[in-house]
């Protein structure tokens, strides 16, 4: 192996967005948006050949339920599946499930599951193998999932059928059903220990063949792939495994991964830099893959204790800042980004609103400066956290510290590598706000800030707990809306958090393979040579 591939860098930014409280773990795969004219993959060619992804940090595990880093989750989905998983346009559809029904009180959901499954162990996947692993995904996830507050019981009626009981109605449990599943056995002999990453087996179309930490993850064609027979269609229809195997080199320099696909030896570059965009078009040989609606970027204030504790305070530092410039200093392009006040992407018919955009990119020194002296503002340090590796993050924290800076605030820009930021963010006397992204998700109530309790900043109040549990509860559309649209009202009115725009991420692809995916990151199953 090439010495490039010793490069370390843990995680991925993806457990920092769970950990935020902006993504339900177990509904992970809510977020992604595709490219067009993608799945259009027919006559099917003949398979083979080895694809070779640049990427750019190590899983550390592929025990996603445990792990929950990006890495993890990109690599395990070729590994993985779940019950339901996500069409163009953003609406689950059955996947390791058949068909699917549920009582007229809404309690009760009754999941028929394809016969005929096999894990990469060659048992058939069964009722009793999605009890055992939903059961441990809720007992091991960092932050608890939605569906462990309305689960009340869940069963095996018999072999293919499983049955989920709930305590109360809740209307986004289909997407609280798209996590991975694992078997039976696994999961009891690792009811709460990481899963060795050779032992992990699925119902996809890759299995795990070999792992080395920090230089690559090996996965090779399941030959046994129960597949559906439905057109690829977003993350279900049909997977076609047409690469022999799938080598995920470690490389954490961006400029490696890229030259490595300019010069052939590899054929996709993961998360390259934005600055790199011109050169990537420029190039006849490469393809620039841009996943539209992949994060939005914003800052999330500590509501419990500290000086941004006090609503005025963090109105003054909403008031502040400048969403252009900072969105600008992290995506550089015009193409890379665009300005948007709206929580849920632009793309959502059932939850987009401008709710709060009185409120949004204000750049309004002096109303900033006004609300801190009548906050009796001191000076007292606001601790202002943000990742050191990730370029553009550190970009924006750069300007958004010199925005509030500007009107006074003492802010003290700590930037930390990922394992202190996320052993800092759950202690809330460690930080006063993150400026960080979130990834997109279909709805707004696997947002876990939109909870009754944030878990995390601890924005909490009556009329947020009213609207809370309308969202969750109510079963009219419209009136579910309304809560939500109330909702962001509510968060922009008091600042809890408060968003800069939404970006995209740019990988550089070869033009000698085709059939690329991009849901939150990249997806291979579907990838052949030309």
């Amino acid at each position: 192996m090439d010495r490039r591939h010793r490069f370390v860098r843990k995680g991925m930014i993806f457990l920092v967005w769970i950990i935020l409280g902006v993504l339900d773990f177990w509904a992970a795969e809510a977020a992604f948006a595709l490219t067009p004219a993608q799945g259009q993959m027919t006559p099917v060619p003949k398979p083979g050949g080895i694809l070779k992804i640049a990427y750019a940090s190590d899983p550390g595990s592929l025990d996603v339920q445990k792990e929950g880093n990006l890495a993890s989750f990109d690599m395990a989905s070729h590994v993985l599946e779940g019950l339901f998983d996500y069409d163009r346009n953003l609406t689950p559809q059955p996947m390791l499930a058949k068909s699917w029904q549920v009582s007229p009180d809404r309690l009760l959901y009754t999941v028929r599951l394809r016969e005929g499954v096999l894990f990469h162990h060659y048992k058939e996947l069964t009722a009793e193998d999605v009890v055992a692993s939903i059961k441990r995904a809720l007992r091991v996830a960092r932050t608890p999932p939605q569906l462990a507050s309305y689960l009340e019981a869940i069963t095996a009626k018999d072999k293919y059928t499983v049955e989920i009981r709930l305590k109360e109605p809740f209307p986004d449990i289909l997407y609280s059903l798209t996590g991975f599943i694992i078997p039976k056995d696994l999961a009891e002999k690792y009811p709460t220990a990481t899963i060795p990453d050779k032992e992990l087996v699925g119902t996809g179309p890759y299995r795990v063949k070999d792992r080395i930490p920090d230089r690559y993850v090996e996965l090779v064609r399941f030959d046994r792939y129960c597949a559906r027979s439905e057109p690829p269609n977003g993350n279900v229809g049909r997977k076609y495994a047409h690469v022999d195997k799938i080598l995920f080199y470690i490389l954490p320099d961006p400029a490696v991964r890229l030259m490595g696909v300019e010069s052939g030896e590899y054929h996709y570059a993961h998360a390259v830099n934005h600055a790199d965009y011109p050169r990537i078009v420029q190039n006849p040989q490469l393809q620039a893959r841009i996943i539209k609606n992949f994060s939005s970027l914003g800052c999330m204030f500590n509501c419990r204790v500290g000086p941004m504790a006090d609503i005025r305070i963090r109105q003054a530092a909403a008031a502040a800042l400048d969403a252009e410039a900072v969105m600008k200093a992290a995506f550089i392009y015009p193409q890379l980004y665009y300005l948007e006040c709206g929580f849920i992407w632009p793309d959502s018919k059932e939850w987009y609103t401008r709710a709060g955009s009185a409120y949004y990119n204000q750049k309004n020194p002096a109303k900033a400066k006004r609300l801190l002296r009548e906050a009796g503002y001191k000076g007292e340090p606001i601790i202002m956290l943000g990742i050191a590796e990730i370029e553009y993050l550190r970009n924006a924290c750069l300007v958004v510290a010199n925005q509030l800076k500007n009107v006074g605030l003492n802010i003290d820009l700590q930037l930390v590598d990922q394992s202190t930021f996320l052993s800092r963010i759950v202690n809330p006397g460690k930080w006063h706000m993150v400026t960080s992204i979130s990834l997109f998700t279909p709805s707004p109530t696997l947002l876990p800030w939109t909870r009754e309790k944030d878990p995390i900043a601890g924005w909490e109040s009556g009329r947020k707990t009213r609207l809370a549990r309308l969202m969750r509860q109510e079963t009219d559309p419209r009136k579910r809306f309304k809560a939500w649209e109330e909702m962001q009202q509510l968060v922009y009115e008091e600042a809890a958090r408060t968003k800069f725009g939404n970006g995209v991420s740019l990988a550089a692809t070869s033009r000698k393979a085709s059939g690329w995916g991009e849901m939150i990151g990249p997806r291979f199953w579907n990838v052949r040579f030309n």
